[in-house]
């Protein structure tokens, strides 16, 4: 396609050089040999974070930096009241249990060991008053074991087409966005912690890379 004139824009979103063996999406060396021919025979490549543009150095008189955004049409407005002077006044309330929510895929394994052991400190110590739920990846064996249904919940990923409403539908008031400090995720973007704002939810995230 490219030999017969077209331009070949390549978007990339993750760091393909160093993800982390633990990672399921690490790319074999036919992944990589592909990752060299894409990167020269782009024409642009465009990537989410300054950190993803900077692993193109070699090639960076044809990196595009675009910050990834969110519709925030496709999520619920939160409620407020006007405060007579154009602004909004935020009626925000919580009621029992807090609702906690992580969402991701099997890629984020060693991402969330952090949140095990205070996830299930929290679900003993205050039981009933809180809740936890897993959108996507299964909740780690020791919190299964212990609290499924006890406070603890799993919601199995769903196509792409449905994961907006699923994703609305947890309705949390604080949004988990832990990071394993690892080279690869220097180059992730702060989706998930807009993602988070824009479910009027509090996100609590790894100071690391874009979250900080």
């Amino acid at each position: 396609i490219r030999r017969r004139g077209a331009k070949f824009i390549w978007s990339v979103d993750d760091d393909w050089k160093t993800v982390p063996d633990w990672n399921p999406a690490k790319p074999s060396d036919d992944g990589m040999a592909l990752y060299d021919l894409a990167k020269h025979m782009a024409d642009w490549i465009i990537v989410s974070t300054p950190h993803l543009a900077s692993t193109f150095d070699d090639v960076k008189e044809k990196v595009l930096y675009a910050p990834n955004l969110i519709d925030l049409s496709q999520f619920p407005e939160a409620p407020f009241t006007p405060d007579g002077k154009g602004g909004r006044n935020w009626t925000f309330s919580v009621e029992l249990p807090v609702r906690f929510v992580w969402s991701g895929g099997h890629t984020h394994r060693e991402d969330v060991i952090v949140m095990t052991d205070a996830i299930d400190k929290m679900l003993r110590t205050y039981k009933n008053k809180v809740a936890f739920i897993y959108q996507g990846m299964s909740p780690p064996p020791q919190l299964l074991k212990s609290h499924l249904h006890r406070g603890l919940f799993h919601q199995p990923s769903v196509p792409f087409p449905s994961y907006q409403k699923i994703l609305t539908s947890t309705k949390p008031n604080v949004y988990l966005a832990p990071l394993a400090p690892v080279e690869f995720n220097r180059s992730k973007s702060n989706l998930r912690i807009m993602e988070g704002w824009a479910l009027a939810s509090a996100p609590i995230a790894s100071d690391f890379g874009e979250y900080t």
